[in-house]
């Protein structure tokens, strides 16, 4: 009887009520404020070293516009000082020597300005390897990435012709900002697809 009765006293089992997503156990928001941070971090680092070859390559593209402005003005006065003894010394030579210069310094420039645009574009589209084209196969690669047919068509195209001949001062200001607008363009261009 004892047995009947202590069975009758008990109760009927009670399961406890199932646990909910929230409100999260500590350990669970530590290990989501790492993953947010993680990420994070490596938005901001890779976009940090993207910056930094942007800002590389657009440093050198203003150092090389320095360069050309102080030839040019150094041109320009040795030119005022040969018109200045023109009668004193026989015509034109220090006008010929002041014109051969900045021809010779433009040479350069277009050389250097193009060395820097292939060693951005090499960075920036590895698989295309830029480096590989010359001529018009070079500036077809500019203008698909962002050139605007500006190098086929406009004044990037002197690129291929200014290492040969003199150049006239306005275009190569044109081309060096061509060539800003273009570095910016395609700073990210490697790593739209994964960050955006």
């Amino acid at each position: 009887m004892k047995y009947s009765q202590a069975i009758v006293q008990l109760r009927d089992i009670h399961i406890p009520e199932p646990v909910g997503l929230f409100p999260l156990p500590i350990g669970w928001w530590i290990l989501l404020v790492a993953a947010i941070v993680f990420v994070g971090g490596g938005y901001y680092f890779t976009r940090r070293y993207l910056r930094r070859m942007q800002r590389s390559a657009l440093k050198d593209l203003t150092q090389l516009e320095r360069r050309f402005n102080t030839q040019r003005e150094d041109a320009l006065t040795l030119s005022a000082q040969s018109k200045q003894f023109d009668a004193a010394i026989h015509k034109g030579f220090f006008t010929n020597e002041s014109g051969a210069k900045v021809a010779v310094a433009a040479t350069s420039i277009t050389a250097e300005l193009s060395m820097i645009l292939k060693h951005f574009a090499q960075a920036q589209f590895p698989k295309n390897s830029a480096v590989q084209f010359n001529g018009e196969m070079w500036l077809k690669f500019l203008d698909q990435t962002g050139g605007e047919n500006e190098f086929r068509f406009g004044v990037g195209r002197n690129l291929l012709v200014w290492p040969y001949r003199e150049i006239e001062d306005d275009s190569l200001v044109e081309l060096l900002a061509l060539s800003k607008r273009w570095v910016s363009q395609n700073a990210y261009r490697r790593w739209r697809r994964v960050l955006l």
